[in-house]
């Protein structure tokens, strides 16, 4: 029991000291690069109505609204190193690889969220995820994933033979 409690204590002392508290203590929410879109009211009206809600989508250039979303989503999370026009690509990418793969919707989901808290992360001011390494991250996220939902079936090793 101490040495559980030691090592919990350790855990977070060297967590700490890694990432300014300010920073480290950032709460993962599912729906925070789903809904980046949505939730700024782009391309949007909604009305509402006695009996139901409605929204009406309005048409607009497709690199003017990708270049309007990517510029927002470094207004709101400048530590971010990655584009979210990237993250969308990426998770596309994990979708069809999955796929490939065979893999449930499961392990997709995993992949996605391990992932997202990486691209949150921060270390020293910075995100742990850049340019050279974010494709490496994706394919570890989705491993990771693959093998943690894997039930002794050999469906992994399909993933490192594709990637």
């Amino acid at each position: 029991m101490n040495s559980e409690l030691d090592q919990k204590n350790m855990l977070n002392m060297f967590s700490d000291s890694l990432v300014p508290n300010e920073l480290n203590r950032f709460e993962y929410d599912p729906n925070l690069i789903a809904d980046f879109e949505y939730d700024k009211n782009f391309r949007r009206t909604t009305l509402k109505f006695n009996c139901y809600v409605t929204s009406i989508l309005h048409f607009g250039a497709t690199d003017d609204m990708k270049k309007l979303l990517n510029e927002n989503f470094v207004e709101q999370y400048p530590f971010v190193q990655i584009t979210y026009s990237k993250i969308k690509s990426i998770e596309y990418e994990l979708l069809k690889l999955a796929h490939f793969c065979d893999f449930d919707d499961i392990v997709v989901a995993y992949a996605y969220v391990f992932f997202e808290k990486l691209i949150f992360k921060v270390f020293k001011f910075f995100g742990i995820i850049k340019k050279p390494n974010r494709k490496l991250i994706a394919g570890a996220a989705l491993l990771i994933a693959a093998k943690i939902t894997d039930f002794g079936t050999v469906r992994v090793s399909k993933v490192v033979e594709v990637g």
